[in-house]
């Protein structure tokens, strides 16, 4: 019985998320929907000052407890999630599931409101949770003060059962958390389970509540747990944003060049690289030590499909061999294609594969075409200029073909040259060019650093130096290269 009592003394201690309710959380919920537009900060701005004030006096007590505000961030912006898998429930499912938890009669009024909730009609149902609600207060009336710590539990236990293939222990798991809780408190749960709270604040506006570095940071890693440990101390302030091996952040992005602007892109960028633009999915590539990761353009992790070594998964095996002796760890921006294996092409989104779930069986088999090096060997390449970090490339990577590849580039001084190479690109019947200063940096997230994109997608006839061409595309630049007749 001591070590019993000890180990929950210990428990309670080891955490602040384990001594803040739920329904502390879901008050604030509450009160910040029913406030204007310019007053929902403020009940939530209060409950950050109140759970930093507790964690610090946790912490007086017991040195070695965990006080990040990370428990709590998780719940209130559920769709920024990236730590626990998915629960494999949505509106219908959750319908069902909470039909069958309350034994109610498949053909009943309150079995039919869940199911049809869209569609039943109700002046105080705004969302399937809302609908629920209703239902649920009829059976859970009170509540046992389960904590933060006790929801985040229940949640990775479901997603875990859900990855397990366990719909019976996800069953027993959300059965469980229902008989802690109430209807209020069931409300906001399926809520945070949907990733959808409803709350009428922007995640931008609710970062910053926390700290005012913390929509840079999340843009950098995409990491709430990173966000809440790095800026735990709000006088802190981030003048300095780098990116570590395993933790994804939100990759450069390209602007759309306007028809009116290319002349004057040119004449202030008069050394350009062009790329082939990819039809593929944006994806970088960690590695250290021969260990990898693979995360997609928002973040999402891969890993556990194309595989952590040479050994596992549908993509790292062909890897062997591909990066030179002295690469201890790098980072890899780049387009994930698909490639044919019978025809030696790529393929295109617009083709009956997905990149993310091809099976060696496949025609198709993964292949990383890089475009960028942003990470190698401890060193940050962020703020070097695109010709340095691309002549790094050059020397870490040993090219295979349909396995990795770097993407063929050519330096570009005057428009002609960007012109052809449209050309060049629309006669092989690609998507189009990507053109960069040679001098960009390297920013996460941004679209207007120097990086710019053409597409081709609807035809018109062509003039100026630009050649007519059969198929049918857009063309969405201007036609005012040169005044040159066809």
């Amino acid at each position: 019985i001591v070590v019993w009592l000890f180990i929950i003394i210990f428990s309670m201690a080891d955490s602040i998320a384990a001594h803040v309710k739920f329904s502390e959380l879901c008050e604030v919920f509450d009160k910040t929907c029913l406030l204007k537009k310019q007053e929902k900060s403020n009940p939530l701005s209060l409950f950050i000052k109140v759970y930093k004030e507790r964690a610090s006096n946790l912490r007086t007590q017991y040195p070695n407890a965990s006080t990040s505000f990370y428990p709590a961030l998780r719940l209130i912006l559920p769709q920024l999630e990236r730590e626990r898998a998915a629960y494999g429930l949505k509106e219908f499912t959750l319908a069902k599931r909470i039909i069958k938890i309350l034994c109610l009669p498949a053909r009943g009024g309150d079995a039919i409101r869940l199911t049809g909730f869209k569609t039943t009609g109700h002046a105080n149902v705004k969302d399937f949770a809302d609908a629920a609600y209703w239902i649920l207060r009829k059976h859970f009336l009170d509540s046992s003060g389960v904590t933060i710590a006790e929801v985040n539990r229940c949640l990775d236990a479901i997603s875990q059962l859900n990855s397990d293939n366990n719909p019976r222990g996800v069953d027993e798991e959300l059965h469980n958390l229902f008989r802690k809780t109430n209807a209020d408190e069931q409300k906001w749960l399926i809520r945070i389970i949907l990733k959808d709270l409803k709350l009428g604040m922007g995640q931008d506006r609710i970062l910053k509540l926390y700290h005012p570095d913390a929509v840079d940071l999340f843009t950098v890693n995409n990491s709430l747990s990173i966000v809440c440990d790095t800026l735990s101390d709000l006088t802190a302030r981030l003048h300095e944003i780098e990116v570590s091996v395993f933790s994804p952040f939100r990759p450069m992005l390209s602007q759309r060049c306007d028809p009116l602007q290319f002349r004057k892109v040119f004449s202030k960028n008069p050394r350009l690289y062009i790329e082939n633009k990819f039809d593929g999915e944006r994806f970088q590539l960690h590695m250290e030590n021969n260990t990898f990761k693979f995360f997609s353009r928002n973040g999402f992790d891969y890993t556990s499909t194309y595989g952590s070594n040479y050994y596992t998964g549908s993509y790292t095996p062909l890897l062997k061999n591909s990066f030179k002796q002295n690469v201890r760890n790098v980072i890899l921006d780049g387009e994930m294609m698909g490639w044919n294996k019978r025809t030696n092409q790529f393929g295109s989104k617009g083709m009956d594969f997905d990149v993310k779930h091809l099976k060696p069986h496949n025609v198709y088999q993964p292949c990383f075409c890089i475009f960028d090096v942003i990470f190698l060997n401890d060193r940050v390449l962020s703020n070097q200029p695109l010709c340095d970090r691309l002549l790094l490339l050059d020397t870490i990577i040993n090219p295979i073909q349909g396995v990795i590849m770097t993407s063929h580039r050519t330096e570009a001084t005057t428009e002609q040259e960007v012109i052809d190479s449209l050309n060049r690109s629309m006669d092989r019947e690609e998507e189009g060019i990507v053109f960069k200063d040679i001098n960009s940096l390297y920013k996460s997230n941004d679209r207007n650093a120097g990086w710019w994109k053409m597409k081709l997608e609807v035809r018109i006839i062509r003039r100026a130096g630009l050649r007519y061409h059969s198929k049918i595309y857009q063309f969405t630049m201007p036609l005012i290269f040169s005044t040159s007749k066809i």
